[in-house]
């Protein structure tokens, strides 16, 4: 069976951690862990949409005392009149659970978290993504002078059907490869289920991804489906943004807004009222590193303003860089 499939780090509690800020009352990450959790096998990402929060856990679990792992930037959360500490607090969800964040300043959020279990025949995979221990060491030259990239890559895979796919840049040791996964099922394996196979471990396993892998999802009924996953090296001059969002884990967005990519030129429209002065964008790029006026960005982490066009300059393996401009626009009252 899966263990965590990523690793529980950044993790924010009601009373320690939290940013604290005088009127925001936001949550931002909401998931399950094996390591919080003895009746998971693996890691659990809830899905947050607004106020509202969902997630599925697989057959069987017990979820009378679940405990939920958060990031959120108010002064403190509570679950009626318990104060909640997350990776800590157990709690029942076997019907809905209202958290309710508190600003600083005594303004309340309530965000309504529902789970449901996996149905007994349950074989999904519904997220994957690949990542690497080591940092990736690339020397290019940009104008003749070299330059050092050092950064653990993630890259997040495409799921249509049974077929997940991944680009990652030029360099990648594809040789040496773990994936990180969610699945409804009971566990996944590589190769031929047998007394043998002790099957893969979401975020731990490593495998060979030089050509298609099949994994083989094992429902608890012991129905199977198997998964295609087939992994493309960028060439050493790729240098593209391939998608570009604000995702709704951005206090001022209540829903995702997916940004139109036409050449070089990237546009979004949030709706009105969005504070655009501190948005968080998050992308996939082909390149090696993502820079904004010299600034290293990090996808769903570098907050940047965008009250005017901002300049993204990808860089590629050879030194090759690509400049993208990305304009945001206020829709109207």
């Amino acid at each position: 069976m899966s263990s965590k499939s990523i690793e529980e780090a950044s993790v924010t509690t009601d009373d320690t951690t939290n940013t604290g800020n005088t009127t925001t009352n936001s949550m931002s990450a909401f998931n399950f862990t094996s390591f919080a959790n003895s009746e998971l096998s693996s890691y659990i990402t809830g899905t947050i949409t607004g106020t509202i929060i969902t997630a599925t856990v697989p057959y069987g679990t017990d979820v009378s005392a679940l405990v939920a792992t958060f990031t959120h930037d108010g002064g403190n959360i509570k679950i009626g009149s318990v104060r909640q500490t997350s990776g800590t607090t157990a709690n029942n969800f076997a019907s809905a659970v209202s958290y309710t964040i508190m600003a600083e300043d005594g303004t309340t959020k309530d965000y309504i978290v529902t789970i449901t279990v996996a149905s007994i025949g349950a074989k999904e995979i519904t997220a994957f993504s690949f990542s690497q221990d080591y940092p990736l060491i690339h020397t290019v030259y940009v104008n003749g002078v070299p330059k050092n990239i050092y950064g653990s890559l993630t890259q997040t895979a495409i799921i249509s059907g049974t077929n997940i796919t991944a680009t990652v840049p030029y360099g990648t040791n594809v040789s040496i490869y773990r994936a990180t996964y969610t699945t409804t099922g009971f566990a996944v394996y590589v190769g031929e289920i047998n007394e043998f196979n002790d099957g893969q471990k979401s975020g731990d396993t490593y495998n060979h991804f030089g050509s298609p892998l099949t994994y083989t999802v094992l429902a608890f009924n012991g129905d199977t489906q198997n998964y295609t996953v087939t992994v493309t090296i960028a060439p050493n001059d790729a240098k593209e943004i391939t998608t570009f969002s604000f995702i709704d884990k951005n206090a001022s967005l209540s829903s995702t807004i997916t940004s139109t990519i036409s050449g070089t030129n990237i546009t979004a429209t949030v709706p009105y009222g969005t504070d655009v002065t501190a948005l968080v964008a998050t992308y996939t790029t082909t390149g090696l590193s993502v820079s904004v006026g010299g600034t290293a960005q990090t996808t769903g982490t570098t907050v940047n303003n965008f009250s005017s066009a901002l300049t993204y300059t990808v860089l590629a393996a050879n030194g090759d860089t690509q400049n993208y401009t990305v304009n945001v626009t206020i829709a109207e009252s």
